[in-house]
């Protein structure tokens, strides 16, 4: 018997948890500091914590990283702990002026069920006349829709208009599948 043996390829390096939170609150610290700046700090911070960091690359090197752990550290500080931590910061403090926005409630304009039934009624029938037909789109079917039941109320209109390629669509998918 031959063994098989399958060489994959990874692609996604995670970090130890303690040097994620290590990592996430020397982020949190010098967030606010220039590139510069914030390099002299990494340099020192790397120093202070060798041999937790110098575990860390043998233990990604070992599972197949052949970039600069540290590289990949700095960056993923960098991008993914202060540029994302200062994204959710901005949000928070503009979502503080939008709140009052926040908490009105999107209002649906419902049918009545007479007229949703109506509609899906009518909706059937009228897939079944045009089976094989080139009238069989939903704007054909709508304006027969119209022709066969006036409606006067513009609002009202639009809202069957709504309902009507909401269930065309719903009835349509139903029939294919």
């Amino acid at each position: 018997m031959t063994q098989l043996v399958v060489n994959q390829n990874k692609f996604r390096f995670t970090y130890n948890p303690d040097v994620e939170a290590l990592l996430k609150s020397f982020a949190n610290i010098h967030e606010d500091e220039e590139r510069k700046e914030f390099k002299s700090s990494w340099l020192d911070f790397i120093n202070e914590n060798k041999t937790i960091l110098d575990e860390e690359k043998k233990r990604l090197e070992q599972e197949g990283y052949k970039n600069d752990v540290y590289s990949k550290m700095f960056h993923t500080i960098k991008y993914y702990y202060v540029k994302k931590n200062k994204k959710n910061k901005d949000k928070r403090s503009t979502s503080l002026y939008d709140s009052p926005m926040k908490d009105k409630s999107r209002t649906y304009n419902k049918l009545d069920k007479e007229q949703l039934s109506l509609i899906v009624t009518f909706i059937n029938q009228d897939l079944q006349e045009y089976k094989n037909t080139n009238n069989i789109k939903p704007q054909y079917s709508y304006n027969r829709f119209l022709e066969k039941h006036s409606i006067e109320n513009s609002k009202l209109q639009l809202q069957i208009k709504n309902s009507y390629k909401t269930q065309y669509y719903k009835i349509k998918n139903k029939t294919i599948i």
